[in-house]
């Protein structure tokens, strides 16, 4: 409460009442100036004083000064004519310790009664604003919003905006709208108030005390230590116990005094996922297996919900129990910012995501505990099309493989000389054609006798080609039935594939199904009927079978009759005889004949290769077709990790609005987020498949890795043409070598690793197995793959402070580590002010601009006495308690006397 008389001070009065008040109420004097500003309504100054100051003194020394003593108040016409010097006076208060205030806004008295009709006055009230004023008093809460706004960006400065009450009886005590300010009740709190205006706040709750209140579970308000009772440990170690405020607190001390410890004594209460990094609660200091101390003390965190958790220091945290607290230990920190690269699943990746998936609302997490979970819970049946595309893609890529190997050079040529060779085995073979011996003459009677032994051979031979081709004809039915029973094999497989698929298919709905409560079956259902396949395979079986019968039958048969040929031969005479051996040979020349130009469906014959080299003509459009559709495919393949990509931008949609909703983070950091396509593993994908020793576009390990790099460079990976072309451009580049000018064709074939098919290089390449979806983020149009360690660890304490929503109690153990005091004053001290508003933030630290200029609402002091038999000592209260003032100096800024002739060296900016 400060007192404040027009143009008095009640001494005497005002030391009564602070006896009254003692340690319930602290008194602050006071006294309000008229001064010579303004116009009807003068502008008012108040000075305002500590409550252990020498008041009798300071009323004697302004009594002088600015003539109010009684005798100068009546030579001046009476209290109702006096009035001050506004500059003089406030430069006085300050002098003397005071605080100078000035009624504003709609208040009578305030400084608005300076109008701004005129330059000069607006000058005027802008310099006694930012040089005379420490506080505005306003009359009403709405007066706030113009300074807020207009007034404090205009002058560059913002004040702490008041709300006094006013009361001129103090048995009619009232107040209009209740005014808060966050300190210790005391003049050094009024003191920090001016440098620090946010500690002040208008209405019936400040916003973070109605917060804690209605959040106790996620405010820690003590740690107690004792130690077990049957211990054989005699050091004290931890004793009492530590209050901790809801706030900012900065646990501040020299070099092992016991800072860490707490920190991760907190850690270990409130279960904390990184206590794998503890360095004072490990094996090698506090926890060493043959002189285990921790064993000795358990530790109490007593939350503001009144919930109270126990555990020996040597306890572990529970991985099956949900972290209560967030704590980032140094090592931990240091550990994660120095990775090489940022991989997914990494540390640092880890983090980040965690922190993200903190904006994903409840609704959208679907059940899962993790952003990378959601991620493949949402993208997994485009992933499963993915899968089946490439496997289409893969089928393809035999065709092309096949029709390629058909239409190189070196089969044309094969073909070609196989069709030579068989032309010249023709021409041979009509060069060996019988000579033709003719029937001869002979006497009527024996030519009769020879006549009817010609005529059975003759009714013989055309029985014999009957069963010649009846031969043939069953070879053919058995080949075609062949063909049947495998085409009825190859569809009974499919459908006991696309059977298992359906039941995986079921299985993979399941538990979706189940939270809707409907079954899997109800949704598909197939009809398999295998007996069409199963009759057409049986009949084709049974003709095969019974051809093979026919065909033995007949060629037992043929064997017979050739026999019997052979009989009647041999009782031809001689001229018959050998007519009947020349029809027998020519008989055989023409089979062969037959055999050698053969038909277009028998391998290896001339009309068949003839058919072959006439196809190859056909292979060029055949090919285009192919290609085609791989493309198509691809460009499918593509479009499903769009599909993706655009999950990822939904998921990640909240914190990108966060940010930019986010006044700290526009104003201090260019931080975007983007989802796009990267490629991760492109030559291991493709690279890993070719013989880099090979002649080709890609010889030589680093060359060709480095040919492959520039390649993708200039790729365009964000669209489905531009991903089709370069899959196009890529497969041709090993066909023909782009080392040389103009490209030169090479062999596919032979650039191939052993073992791999070219098809497999093309579901390399085409599969797209190297494109990933990926979210990026980038800091002043840096990715973070090019930032430093520090600009990374900066980064992650931004998301920690800034982005996180996650409202447990996060704890930092010496943030500004490998960062400079520029980078902490300009970007931590901002992420500290704003994470303060939304939780409750522990930080082990040595910066003076963290705790210092963070305006931390408690500072908890650490001091071990080794000598004193180990004993930690933990001494907590606020910035402007004098106590813990002077430890703060002794510890961030190295005593008093260093921090003034730091001061004294520095020079003022112009």
């Amino acid at each position: 409460m400060a007192i404040t008389d027009h143009h008095t001070i009640d001494v005497d009065r005002i030391g009564r009442l602070q006896e009254l008040g003692g340690d319930t109420l602290t008194v602050l004097p006071g006294i309000e100036f008229r001064t010579e500003l303004g116009g009807k309504d003068k502008v008012h100054l108040i000075g305002i004083f500590p409550e252990d100051c020498n008041l009798r003194e300071l009323w004697t020394m302004l009594c002088g000064k600015l003539e109010l003593t009684p005798d100068k108040i009546k030579d001046r016409g009476g209290d109702q004519a006096i009035y001050v010097d506004f500059q003089k006076t406030a430069e006085l208060i300050r002098l003397h310790g005071g605080v100078v205030t000035t009624h504003a806004g709609r208040k009578s008295n305030s400084i608005e009664s300076i109008g701004n009709n005129e330059a000069f006055k607006i000058a005027l009230k802008t310099d006694l604003a930012r040089d005379f004023v420490d506080i505005y008093e306003v009359g009403r809460p709405t007066d706030c919003e113009g300074y807020e706004t207009v007034v404090f960006p205009s002058i560059g400065k913002r004040l702490p905006l008041i709300m006094g009450s006013d009361n001129h009886d103090a048995t009619k005590y009232e107040v209009k709208t209740p005014c808060w300010i966050k300190g210790d009740p005391s003049f050094q709190t009024f003191q920090q108030l001016c440098s620090d205006p946010q500690r002040a706040a208008l209405g019936d709750s400040p916003g973070e005390t109605a917060r804690i209140e209605s959040n106790p579970t996620k405010y820690v308000a003590e740690v107690s230590f004792t130690k077990v009772a049957d211990s054989k440990v005699t050091e004290e170690w931890f004793v009492g116990s530590v209050p901790i405020n809801p706030g900012l607190v900065a646990i501040i001390g020299n070099k092992g005094s016991g800072k860490t410890a707490l920190a991760e004594i907190i850690g270990l209460l409130g279960n904390c996922e990184s206590s794998q990094s503890f360095s004072f609660l490990n094996e090698r200091k506090f926890r060493q297996p043959r002189n285990n101390k921790a064993k000795a003390f358990q530790a109490t965190m007593r939350w503001r919900s009144s919930h109270m958790v126990t555990r020996l220091l040597s306890d572990t945290t529970n991985a099956d129990a949900p972290p209560e607290v967030s704590y980032i230990p140094q090592s931990y920190l240091e550990e994660i910012c120095n990775e090489v690269n940022d991989v997914p699943g990494s540390a640092f990746d880890r983090e980040l995501q965690s922190v993200i998936f903190s904006h994903v609302s409840e609704d959208k997490k679907l059940g899962t505990q993790s952003l990378q979970k959601l991620i493949e819970f949402s993208t997994a049946p485009l992933e499963e099309r993915i899968t089946a595309l490439r496997l289409e893609l893969s089928e393809i890529n035999k065709q092309i493989v096949a029709l390629e190997q058909r239409d190189s050079q070196t089969n044309r040529q094969m073909l070609l000389n196989l069709k030579e060779g068989k032309n010249r085995e023709l021409e041979a073979h009509d060069a060996i054609k019988p000579a033709e011996v003719p029937k001869p003459n002979t006497d009527p009677a024996q030519q009769a006798e020879m006549e009817a032994i010609g005529a059975q051979i003759e009714a013989i031979n055309t029985e014999r080609d009957a069963l010649a081709k009846a031969i043939t004809a069953s070879q053919s039915i058995r080949a075609t039935a062949a063909i049947r029973i495998a085409s009825a094999g190859r569809i009974t497989q499919q459908l006991r594939n696309f059977e298992a698929a359906y039941r995986n298919a079921l299985l993979a709905i399941k538990a979706d199904c189940d939270v809707l409560g409907i079954k899997p079956e109800d949704l598909i259902s197939i009809l398999i009927n295998e007996v069409p396949v199963s009759a057409a395979s049986g009949e084709a079986t049974a003709a095969a079978a019974t051809e093979l019968n026919n065909m033995t039958e007949r060629q037992e048969k043929a064997a017979r009759l050739r026999a019997e040929v052979e009989v009647l031969t041999e009782r031809l005479d001689a001229p018959n005889s050998a007519h009947q051996r020349y029809v027998e040979t020519l008989r055989t020349w023409a089979d062969q004949r037959a055999a050698i130009v053969g038909t277009q469906d028998k391998p290896d014959s001339l009309t068949y290769i003839s058919r072959q080299i006439y196809e190859l003509d056909q292979l060029p459009t055949l090919l285009a077709s192919a290609r085609e559709s791989r493309t198509a495919k691809v460009k499918e393949v593509f479009a499903q990790i769009e599909k993706i990509v655009l999950v990822y931008r939904t998921l990640y949609h909240p914190v990108h609005e966060f940010v930019m909703r986010n006044q700290v983070a526009k104003k201090k950091f260019d931080l975007q987020f983007d989802a796009s396509i990267v490629t991760v593993g492109l030559d291991e994908i493709v690279l890993g498949k070719v013989n880099l020793n090979r002649k080709g576009s890609f010889n030589g390990v680093e060359e060709g890795k480095r040919a492959l790099k520039n390649m993708a460079a200039t790729a365009d990976f964000q669209t489905a043409s531009g991903v089709a072309s370069f899959c196009n451009e890529l497969m041709s580049r090993f066909y023909q070598d782009h080392r040389s000018l103009p490209p030169v064709s090479v062999s596919l074939m032979e650039q191939l690793r052993a073992n791999v098919e070219p098809s497999m290089l093309m579901d390399a390449i085409y599969g797209l197995e190297y494109l990933k979806p990926k979210y990026q983020l980038k800091w002043s149009d840096k990715t973070i793959e090019e930032l430093s360690p520090g600009e990374r660890g900066t980064l992650l304490l931004i998301f920690y402070l800034l982005i996180d929503r996650r409202d447990v109690p996060l704890i930092i153990d010496q943030p500004e580590d490998n960062l400079d005091n520029q980078t902490v004053y300009d970007m931590l001290v901002a992420c500290l002010r704003e994470a303060r508003k939304r939780r409750q933030v522990i930080i082990v630290t040595h910066n003076p601009n963290l705790a210092v200029v963070c305006d931390a609402d408690q500072i908890i002091h650490s001091q071990i006495d080794k000598k004193g038999n180990h004993r930690v000592t933990y001494t907590a209260g606020s910035l402007e308690n004098p106590v813990t003032n002077k430890l703060s100096i002794m510890v961030l800024e190295g005593t008093r006397p260093a921090f003034v002739q730091r001061d004294r060296k520095y020079h003022e900016e112009e």
